[in-house]
Formats: C-alpha cells, structure tokens, sequence
C-alpha cells in the first residue's frame, strides 16, 4: 500500500512539474504573441499613415494637374502620349483623352519645327530636362501657335526612362508683342 501510494505521489509531482512546465511554456508562448501582436498593430499603422500620406500627395498632384494654367501632357520614352490635363486638351483644341492618348506628342510639332522639338526631346532624355524650348504648334484644326515646352524626365528603379513630363505654355500673345516693339 505504501508502494501505491509512493506511486501516486510521484505520479502527482510528474503531473505537477509537466504541468508548471506547460504553464511556463503558454505563458512564455503568450509573452511572445503579445509582441508579435503589437508589432503587426504598429505595422498597421504604419502602413494607414503610409496609405494616407499616398492618398494625400495622390489628391495633390491631382488638383495640381487639374488647376494648371499651363498644358500638362505625359509622353512615354518613345514620345507616346500616356497622360494629358484638360488645359492641354483645351490648348491643342481635343475634347477627350480617347483623342491623344497612345499618339505622338509630335503630332503638335509644325514641320518647320519638329527638328528642334526632336532634339529637345533627345535632351531631356539625356540630360533629364529641357527648359523654354520656342515652338510652333498646331491646334487639331490646324491653326498655330507658338509654345514655351519645358520637360523632365522620370526614370524607373534601374535609371531607364519612363515617362516625361511636358508642361507647355501658350506664348503666341508674347511672341505678337515681341515682334511688334
């Protein structure tokens, strides 16, 4: 009978022992997805504030390009048209995007000037910008007029270019002043 009992008791410590070893182990266990789980509650709001200050700089440079008094197209390396603001659709005499998007920002160049708008084009891909470069452009009705373009480059992560910005300003009544003095 003391033999069972001795048993039994040392049965009782073993189950006592696993179990403040499983109860260290759970509270250990805990411990650590607490901190996990703070470390992700501070990942979300990290990336709210990213998502926020993304969205908030998206609003910007969207109302910047709505407001512009100025023609602001976006052309891919290759010339093509990606983007334009309704100034510039208004400028160049289209009523839709549908109208420019995917076709050569030469398309605006007069003949006579297109050499020069090529080379400027060159340089901003080269240098990464080009600034008050004089041209003579046409409306879609083919009347003229003249345009201060100046361009900057994006490039992508490995220095390629992407896409070129082109904000160009209607000069013609400057021009008309300039020869008449």
């Amino acid at each position: 009978m003391s033999k069972i009992i001795n048993n039994l008791r040392q049965t009782e410590e073993a189950l006592r022992k696993t179990q403040d070893e499983l109860e260290l182990r759970v509270a250990e266990r805990t411990s650590e997805l607490v901190r996990v789980n703070a470390e992700l509650r501070n990942e979300i709001k990290e990336r709210k504030k990213a998502e926020e200050a993304l969205q908030e700089r998206e609003e910007m440079y969207r109302l910047l390009t709505e407001t512009s008094p100025d023609a602001l197209s976006i052309a891919g390396p290759t010339g093509n048209i990606v983007m334009v603001n309704e100034r510039a659709l208004a400028t160049y005499g289209h009523c839709t995007d549908e109208d420019v998007v995917g076709k050569s920002i030469f398309k605006w160049v007069s003949e006579e000037y297109l050499e020069i708008a090529l080379n400027a084009f060159e340089d901003v891909i080269r240098s990464g910008f080009v600034k008050d470069v004089e041209l003579e452009l046409i409306r879609k009705d083919g009347t003229r007029f003249w345009g201060s373009v100046n361009a900057s480059l994006i490039r992508d992560p490995s220095g390629q270019p992407r896409l070129i910005i082109i904000v160009t300003r209607d000069i013609t009544e400057w021009k008309k002043m300039q020869e008449s003095c």
